[in-house]
């Protein structure tokens, strides 16, 4: 990952702002849409749901997880304003991967198969972690 940063002078000292971020094609991450995750932090802790999206690199939109009440403004067309119930990402350190053999929370680690292709293993069992996308 590539992040890009402008520095600026003021009063004699030098500051690092933070522009943006280069994210890279292709990165494998931990969490994947469609996996099952615990949530372990937060006022949903101890939920088990399902990931429905990543937000950037660092967040993900759990099932039935962070649900916020969104108020919509009526507009000049004649549709009535109302509140929505949505649910709102929350950060990946926050849920903990189940590892889809045992049942369990687990960490995930990263190996080789024989041609040389990079999957995902759950620590716990040692199995490789196949992510079904729905």
């Amino acid at each position: 990952m590539r992040i890009l940063l402008m520095t600026t002078h003021r009063s004699d000292e030098e500051f690092v702002v933070f522009i943006g971020r280069n994210l890279q094609q292709g990165i494998m991450l931990k969490i994947k849409k469609g996996d099952t995750v615990a949530i372990i932090a937060g006022k949903d802790k101890g939920v088990e749901s399902r990931v429905l999206a990543m937000v950037g690199e660092d967040k993900i939109l759990v099932e039935k997880v962070n649900v916020v009440t969104k108020h919509i403004k009526p507009t000049q067309g004649g549709k009535k304003g109302e509140r929505i119930t949505v649910e709102a990402p929350i950060h990946i350190s926050n849920a903990m991967l189940i590892d889809p053999s045992t049942k369990k929370k687990t960490r995930v680690g990263f190996s080789f198969d024989d041609k040389g292709n990079k999957m995902r293993v759950a620590k716990t069992s040692g199995k490789e972690i196949v992510s079904n996308k729905g």
